[in-house]
């Protein structure tokens, strides 16, 4: 990371006790920022691990570091953490990470709440979180959202239907929002990354038993890191990628070219 890169810059990451949302608060905070609010329904990292703000803490320069309890699929709770960042100068990077993946299943044995509980956390817990930025951001005349879709945005994968219609629906509703919000200062971008190193994609089949196989698929022949995702959300949050809006940015070593 590049200490200063975004020096004074405030941010909110949800989702970041854990997996992308852990590593992107971590990247922005080696970069320089001056605050950083972590928004997730528990501090806790899953598999045991000291806290995101514990981390930040302890291998960073220290910056103001908060832990905030909220569900993204409240609107209340997602303003509540956006009122906290206020609270450190004003809200300059929004980051809507917070999303979940349950497991495959065919749409024939897919229940009505499967579907709606991923739309209501991955699709409508970033348009709050969207909404929340926009209104304070729209008076500074300046602001970066970056909201985390997938590959699985990008091209359908079977047996998701409904994470990809969410993750797809998070990468228009980003190109709405660049259109609406470029000409007042904010920057909105997606992240879609592929198969990444963490908890959540180490359980999921694709990952556990057709591990060779789906290396076969990915021109970089890897699996990605955490960080590797984290240091394109700190380029998107930084002064770097002024001119960047409105795209999808793909950290997926090629995956979703391969398709």
């Amino acid at each position: 990371m590049v200490p200063d890169l975004l020096g004074g810059k405030v941010a909110v990451v949800t989702g970041s006790s854990n997996g992308l949302g852990r590593a992107i608060a971590v990247a922005l905070a080696g970069s320089g920022a001056s605050a950083i609010v972590l928004a997730d329904l528990d501090p806790q990292e899953r598999t045991g691990e000291e806290s995101t703000e514990a981390l930040i803490r302890r291998t960073t320069s220290a910056p103001q570091v908060r832990f905030l309890r909220c569900d993204v699929g409240s609107a209340a709770e997602v303003d509540a953490a956006v009122a906290a960042a206020q609270e450190y100068g004003g809200l300059d990077v929004m980051v809507n990470n917070a999303g979940i993946a349950p497991p495959a299943k065919p749409i024939t044995e897919m229940a009505d709440d499967d579907f709606a509980q991923v739309m209501q956390t991955n699709l409508v817990g970033t348009f709050n979180g969207c909404r929340a930025a926009a209104r304070v951001m729209v008076p500074r005349g300046s602001g970066s959202i970056i909201n985390m879709s997938s590959i699985a945005g990008l091209v359908g994968t079977p047996g998701n239907c409904a994470y990809s219609a969410s993750k797809g629906g998070i990468r228009l509703l980003t190109y709405s929002l660049a259109a609406q919000l470029g000409p007042r200062g904010i920057r909105v971008n997606a992240l879609h990354p592929g198969v990444i190193d963490t908890a959540m994609s180490r359980g999921a089949a694709a990952v556990t038993d057709q591990h060779e196989a789906l290396l076969r698929h990915i021109p970089s022949a890897r699996i990605g890191d955490a960080d590797e995702v984290g240091r394109v959300a700190v380029f998107l949050a930084s002064d770097l990628s002024s001119y960047v809006n409105g795209s999808s940015q793909t950290v997926d070593g090629g995956l979703s070219i391969a398709f």
